[in-house]
């Protein structure tokens, strides 16, 4: 259900992330509403600016990929949820 919610909210110019922030609650919806470049930029100055990833690691998302990738690259890969 929250995930056809976050989806209708982005489709319909909304956001995914709160009053707060995105959190790790929701960081595999931010590129919904951000696409996959954009995160990949957040990535790259993430690292210039924390080259030992020692401020909030993995907070938004996770900087050292497993094979797999990470659950924000994940859903860029799958695309809007749609419903």
């Amino acid at each position: 259900a929250e995930h056809r919610m976050i989806g209708r909210a982005v489709r319909l110019g909304g956001a995914v992330s709160g009053e707060h922030g995105v959190g790790i609650g929701k960081r595999q919806h931010i590129c919904l509403e951000h696409g996959e470049e954009h995160i990949n930029l957040q990535r790259r100055i993430k690292k210039a600016l924390d080259p030992d990833l020692i401020m909030n690691p993995h907070k938004i998302f996770v900087m050292k990929q497993p094979a797999g990738g990470d659950e924000a690259a994940a859903a860029c890969k799958k695309g809007p949820v749609v419903s």
